[in-house]
């Protein structure tokens, strides 16, 4: 929208011969596309959102920089000299197109500089596109996942999955009793607003009627079931097998 209005409205709308309201209306133009990307932050990752600002206030610069050149262009550089302490356009022109340089300078060394922190940050990156994935949330929920465990033997295992979950993609939101649980009897409401379910498996798991409760909750809505399983009996943990005997045992009410 803004190419379009820079490029064909301003020069249908705005004669040639009067360059410097054309200047004008795309300076104005350029300043309020930069408050809106400001506001608005459109994009999905933040980096394209401030690389958007730059190149916005960019346009900004180099309009009224043609702007003011233009109107030293006038009265033989007297207003110039009284504006600026140059006495000529051309030499406002080499001042501008400097400081064009240095402000463009600047944005490459800010992108390198994010590149560079990015390459060292912890994080999890797809293998196909090589970039951290888009954590959308879907209408009607409130968190990525809600992980499911049984506090005797999966507690510190959960907590320490979903702080480095966080640690490496710091906008995921998932449901973790410690976090969340205000209520047990609102367990299942929970669950409908995660988008997944993520479920601790080890033992005792299915001895918990609350755990029972979240994981038929998460089968009846049809959430996509994360199953991850504890094998350390030291920890707790159980085999594949061990964990179908407990299910078979204990989920006797559905």
């Amino acid at each position: 929208l803004r190419k379009l209005f820079l490029t064909t409205i301003i020069v249908i709308m705005v004669q040639e011969s009067n360059s410097s309201m054309r200047l004008v209306v795309a300076a104005f133009v350029s300043i309020a596309f930069l408050a809106l990307t400001s506001l608005a932050m459109p994009f999905a990752r933040r980096d394209d959102d401030l690389f958007a600002v730059f190149i916005n206030l960019l346009l900004v610069f180099v309009f009224l920089s043609g702007l003011l050149v233009k109107l030293c262009s006038y009265d033989d550089g007297v207003r110039c000299e009284q504006m600026f302490g140059m006495s000529s356009a051309d030499r406002l022109s080499g001042f501008f197109a400097v400081a064009t340089a240095v402000v463009f300078a600047g944005l490459v060394f800010v992108v390198i500089w994010k590149v560079m922190v990015a390459a060292y940050a912890p994080t999890i990156r797809l293998k196909t596109t090589h970039r951290e994935p888009m954590l959308e949330m879907p209408s009607g929920n409130l968190f990525h996942a809600f992980i499911s465990h049984v506090w005797g033997t999966g507690q510190d295992q959960t907590h320490a999955i979903v702080r480095q979950l966080q640690l490496k993609m710091p906008t995921i939101k998932i449901w973790l009793d410690v976090d969340h649980l205000d209520n047990l009897g609102a367990l299942e409401d929970s669950v409908g607003v995660s988008v997944a379910f993520i479920v601790f498996l080890s033992k005792g798991y299915f001895r918990s009627k609350n755990c029972r409760r979240e994981l038929y909750t998460a089968i009846d809505l049809g959430k996509n079931i994360i199953a991850v399983l504890e094998t350390d009996d030291q920890k707790g943990g159980a085999s594949l097998q061990e964990m179908k005997r407990e299910c078979m045992e204990c989920c006797t009410d559905r």
